[in-house]
């Protein structure tokens, strides 16, 4: 049975051709009336992005559904939920993710699946669907495409493994794995992966980086102006109003605060070298948004701290370094939970996380319990301990 839309005419045709007939269609399905003072009673009661963001209804987790869209409609970071613009959008939001709630309930009693499979299993019109499957024991399967265009990952949802990220490994079975010998066979493939990966072989990341090529140290550090007898720190920000709300649990209340609190912690520290690299992925989604605006990360920091020490540079997502090339440059890598996280310690980058995600945990990044470790962690980056020999083949082997 395939749940579409009537106006996707493509998607008929081609579930048709392959012999798929049965379909049922959303926008036929009545949604009802959502409780006007439910509706209100959510809106009073939540005064700060982390309140917003831990809404739910009937079992469905909807905060994260509003929040994500709203930053896509801003492209800021950071929305302020008390900004009478944002509270607007939350008051127009909230109702019509709720009335989700009964269409998604009515295509579950109407198909009673025992599997089913699904793409977006997060955003706002999908969201309820996947959590009323999860908690009514279906087994529900999220198909997704890493980076490279010759692959899949499908990946179990249940109650355990809901708001992991869907390209995260179990990690008892990793705590197994890990202790494996590292072979020259597994060195060579591993070698093939990166050089695909950032040399242009696949199209989702060759999007991301067109005209990216290896730059060596000795260039970029004449090219950003670095000191050649510090260390250097890579921050390598999240687009970060995207759909990077779903997984894990974070030190910060947002990606928003996340990053000014971290530029900030890197202006205060001029025995380093700061790299603050803005994802690459800003730049054609942008363009395919018809975004002219500053970057968001720009903002922020034109807001929050000013303009930025010479110890402290911008790489923006038009740069022609690749990313690979920055795994040889630098020292200390810090994301939120990015894939740098499993690439950037492969390279004996000392790599510091603000949540979880993929990779805490598993015994090769620096991990934090709260905002002020890890903010003390970057205030004393340059004393932390460098990779084991050990904990660089745990990753690579990640």
């Amino acid at each position: 049975v395939l749940l579409s839309n009537r106006r996707h005419r493509w998607h008929r045709r081609y579930f048709r051709a392959h012999g798929l007939e049965e379909l049922i269609y959303w926008d036929e399905i009545s949604a009802g009336q959502v409780n006007a003072e439910d509706s209100a009673s959510m809106l009073n009661s939540a005064t700060t992005f982390q309140e917003v963001k831990q809404w739910s209804a009937t079992d469905c987790w909807i905060g994260p559904q509003i929040l994500s869209s709203i930053s896509r409609s801003t492209f800021r970071g950071a929305p302020d939920v008390n900004h009478p613009d944002i509270r607007q959008q939350l008051e127009d939001r909230l109702p019509e993710t709720l009335a989700r709630i009964p269409v998604a309930q009515q295509v579950l009693a109407k198909v009673r699946p025992q599997l089913m499979l699904i793409i977006e299993a997060n955003y706002a019109k999908y969201a309820p669907l996947t959590d009323l499957a999860v908690n009514a024991g279906v087994d529900v399967i999220q198909v997704i495409q890493p980076n490279r265009d010759d692959a899949f990952i499908m990946r179990r949802l249940n109650r355990y493994t809901r708001r992991e990220h869907p390209s995260t490994l179990a990690r008892d079975v990793f705590l197994q794995l890990r202790e494996r010998d590292w072979t020259d066979a597994e060195q060579a493939e591993l070698d093939e992966v990166f050089e695909a990966r950032y040399g242009g072989k696949w199209f989702l990341q060759a999007r991301n980086q067109p005209d990216a090529r290896n730059v060596d140290q000795a260039e970029m550090i004449q090219q950003l102006g670095l000191d050649s007898q510090r260390k250097t720190a890579v921050v390598f920000s999240h687009v970060l109003w995207d759909a990077n709300l779903f997984f894990g649990e974070d030190l910060f209340q947002d990606y928003g605060e996340w990053f000014v609190e971290t530029v900030k912690a890197a202006v205060a520290n001029p025995e380093i070298n700061w790299i603050i690299k803005l994802h690459p992925a800003n730049l054609w989604k942008r363009q395919r948004a018809g975004v002219t605006s500053k970057y968001s990360e720009m903002l922020l920091i034109q807001e929050n701290i000013g303009e930025l020490p010479e110890h402290v540079q911008v790489m923006y997502p038009d740069t022609d370094v690749s990313t690979r090339s920055l795994f040889d440059l630098a020292e200390y890598a810090i994301t939120v939970r990015g894939t740098v996280s499993s690439e950037a310690p492969c390279f004996g980058v000392t790599t510091l996380t603000a949540g979880t995600g993929r990779c805490d945990q598993f015994g090769f990044t620096v991990d934090s319990d709260s905002a002020e470790a890890y903010l003390a962690k970057l205030a004393d980056i340059r004393n932390l301990p460098v990779m084991t020999d050990q904990q660089i083949q745990w990753a690579k082997r990640h």
